[in-house]
C-alpha cells in the first residue's frame, strides 16, 4: 500500500460517521469526574520526554541508551522522503507499544497515546491494552456512552491526525504498508461494548485487507467478549473491502459495511460497524 496526499481530519470523519456518538457537551469538571491517568502509561512518556528535552530532541548518548534499552525497531511502515533523501528509522517502545519514536538523521519525532483513561470503560480498556489495535485516547461526554479509541500500527505511524512530520500530508513523503491503516472506536456504556467502528482507509480503491489486518480485528473482537464469532466477523471485514454499503442483523449483533463513506482527494475512508 502507498498513500500520499492530504488526510481527512478523524475528528471530522467521526462528527460524519459516528451512529453511536458521544455527547461531547460536558463541563471540565464532569470530563475530569469521568477519566482517570493510567499512571503506568503516564510514567512511561514522562521518562521518554524527559530524556528528549534534557537532549534538545537530539541524538544525544542518552537518547540512544534509551533507545537502546525501552524501545525496539519497527518496520511495518515505510517512509521514503524526497526532498532531503534521509531515511526515517521507527522505534517503537517496549512497555508502552502505542509510543513511538521517529528519526531520520535529523529530527525526532514523538508519537505518544493519551495517559488518561474513561473509567466507565476501565475493564475494556485493560482487555484491548495488548492487542494489535490499541487503545490510544479516548471521548467521554455527558451522557452514558463513552469511547475508546484504537489504532494499528499503521495508522498510528502514518500519522492520519496530521500530528507526525513525516506524514502524508507532506508532498515530498511517500509512505509504504503491506497492511491497511485501521482505527476502531469502541463504544461502551456501563462498562460494556455496545458497538464497534473499524475505520479503514483506502488509495484508489485497489487494496485488499491483509491477513494481519483480519488477525487485529479478530483479536479485538474476541477481546470484547465475541468468542468464535470474532473469526467469522473478522472475515467478513475483511471481504467487505470488495462489496458494496450494506447492512445484516442476526438478532444478537447486527453487522454494517459503509464504503466510501467519506473521501478526501483520493483518499478513500470506509467503515465497518457491529453492534452488540
Amino acid at each position: 500500500m502507498k498513500l500520499k496526499g492530504l488526510i481527512l481530519s478523524s475528528v471530522l470523519l467521526a462528527v460524519i460517521l459516528c451512529g453511536c456518538s458521544v455527547s461531547t457537551d460536558y463541563d471540565e469538571t464532569a470530563l475530569d469526574k469521568k477519566v482517570a491517568v493510567n499512571s503506568q502509561a503516564n510514567a512511561v512518556v514522562q521518562k521518554v520526554e524527559d530524556v528528549l528535552m534534557n537532549s534538545e530532541y537530539e541524538m544525544s548518548d542518552s537518547v540512544r541508551d534509551m533507545l537502546d534499552e525501552d524501545f525496539q525497531v519497527t518496520e511495518s511502515v515505510e517512509f521514503v522522503q524526497h526532498s532531503n533523501g534521509r531515511e526515517v528509522n521507527i522505534y517503537r517502545s517496549k512497555e508502552l507499544p502505542s509510543l513511538y519514536l521517529l528519526y531520520d538523521g535529523e529530527w525526532i519525532e514523538l508519537i505518544k497515546p493519551a495517559v488518561k483513561e474513561p473509567i466507565s470503560c476501565k475493564n475494556i480498556y485493560t482487555a484491548l491494552r495488548n492487542g494489535a489495535l490499541i487503545p490510544v485516547d479516548y471521548n467521554v461526554g455527558s451522557g452514558d456512552t463513552d469511547a475508546i479509541i484504537c489504532e494499528n500500527e499503521e495508522f498510528s505511524l502514518m500519522s492520519f491526525e496530521g500530528d507526525s512530520m513525516f506524514s502524508v500530508i507532506y508532498n515530498d513523503v511517500d509512505v509504504h504498508s503491506e497492511d491497511m491503516p485501521v482505527k476502531a472506536i469502541v463504544y461502551c456504556t456501563e462498562g460494556k461494548a455496545v458497538r464497534v467502528e473499524f475505520i479503514y482507509v483506502c488509495l484508489n480503491g485497489g487494496e485488499k485487507m491483509s491477513d494481519n489486518n483480519v488477525a487485529e480485528a479478530s483479536a479485538l473482537l474476541t477481546s470484547l467478549g465475541l468468542g468464535e464469532e470474532s473469526t467469522v466477523i473478522a472475515g467478513e471485514f475483511a471481504d467487505s473491502v470488495d462489496k458494496a454499503s450494506y447492512s445484516r442483523s442476526d438478532g444478537a449483533l447486527t453487522i454494517s459495511s459503509y464504503k466510501n463513506a467519506a473521501r478526501d482527494g483520493n483518499i478513500v475512508y470506509n467503515v465497518f460497524t457491529v453492534d452488540m
